[in-house]
């Protein structure tokens, strides 16, 4: 059974991963604005969205950083993995191919 005092913790430190939560929001807000520019390049140079060696090198690169800062590598892989994919199809709900044009 929680104390009065376990519940004050829990919720101090439950508040302190909302902030950090609303910070990732940030974080990941500035990451989709250059997506933006990335969807106007590939539409001007017929790229695909998906491209198996670019996303292979940024779940890599994830993953090899993961230790760095403390992180469990698989779970930065699986996280970095959902990102990538919710990348693709923003791009591709954006109007990029999944396919090279010719």
């Amino acid at each position: 059974m929680q104390t009065t005092k376990q519940a004050i913790e829990l919720g101090h430190l439950r508040s302190k991963i909302d902030q950090i939560d609303k910070e990732l929001l940030g974080v990941l807000a500035r990451r989709f604005r250059i997506v933006d520019d990335v969807i106007e390049t590939k539409h001007r140079a017929g790229i695909p969205a998906a491209i198996t060696s670019r996303i292979e090198e940024v779940i890599r690169n994830a993953k090899v950083a993961a230790p760095g800062v403390g992180l469990p590598p698989d779970s930065v892989e699986k996280i970095w993995s959902l990102l990538v994919a919710e990348t693709i199809a923003y791009e591709t709900a954006n109007g990029v191919s999944t396919v090279s044009q010719p």
